[in-house]
């Protein structure tokens, strides 16, 4: 969006403000699509990624940010979707997964320290290994781990050089769920005509 950032507000102005008839039809089918995909794209990234019951990382400690983050955005042409943001660096990586596992985004790695650090258990969930007590042991050139006694095999921390995740999309299954409905499929029928509508997540 660069030097030319709008609200969604604006988009709605731009909306009320159309005098073309065509024109305003088609931003409101846009407002309308790109609403029930986000929302739908929200309750998908709940689904996988929001805080759950169970006792391992995938479902415990997690924030609910990814969700959070999610919202619509305009920059002055287009609606776009967007999720991320500098509080959420890996949500590109959940929706592309990376190169070792099939995907297309690089491989995780440490920004600063020479470790990845893997909670395993509570109450390492969501903070870090440097707040207790805990013994380091390398197992190989590229994988460690923290246990809670010297010699004991309770594992605080994997640690890793490097992670490769699957994919785990939120909101490419978004919209195609939305832009399948029988409803939506009727109304960009009625708007184009019967051709796509062409569309990306970048």
């Amino acid at each position: 969006m660069a030097d030319k950032e709008l609200t969604i507000n604006q988009f709605i102005k731009a909306i009320a403000d159309e005098k073309d008839l065509f024109e305003k039809r088609m931003k409101q089918l846009q407002f309308e699509l790109g609403t029930e995909v986000l929302k739908e794209a929200k309750k998908n990234a709940n689904e996988n990624f929001g805080r759950g019951t169970g006792d391992s990382a995938r479902t415990k400690g997690r924030s609910g940010a990814l969700r959070r983050s999610g919202t619509l955005a305009y920059d002055g042409e287009d609606l776009l979707i967007t999720f991320g943001g500098g509080g959420v660096p890996y949500a590109q990586i959940h929706e592309h997964g990376t190169r070792g596992k099939g995907g297309t985004m690089p491989p995780i790695v440490p920004k600063k320290a020479q470790w990845l650090t893997i909670p395993q258990k509570e109450p390492y969930f969501g903070r870090r290994g440097r707040e207790f007590d805990l013994f380091f042991r390398l197992i190989s050139d590229t994988k460690a781990a923290l246990f809670e006694k010297f010699g004991g095999r309770d594992m605080a921390y994997y640690l890793v050089k490097k992670v490769d995740i699957e994919a785990r999309p939120y909101l490419s299954p978004a919209m195609e769920d939305i832009l399948t409905q029988a409803r939506m499929k009727k109304k960009i029928q009625d708007a184009f005509g019967g051709s796509q509508i062409d569309w990306e997540v970048r």
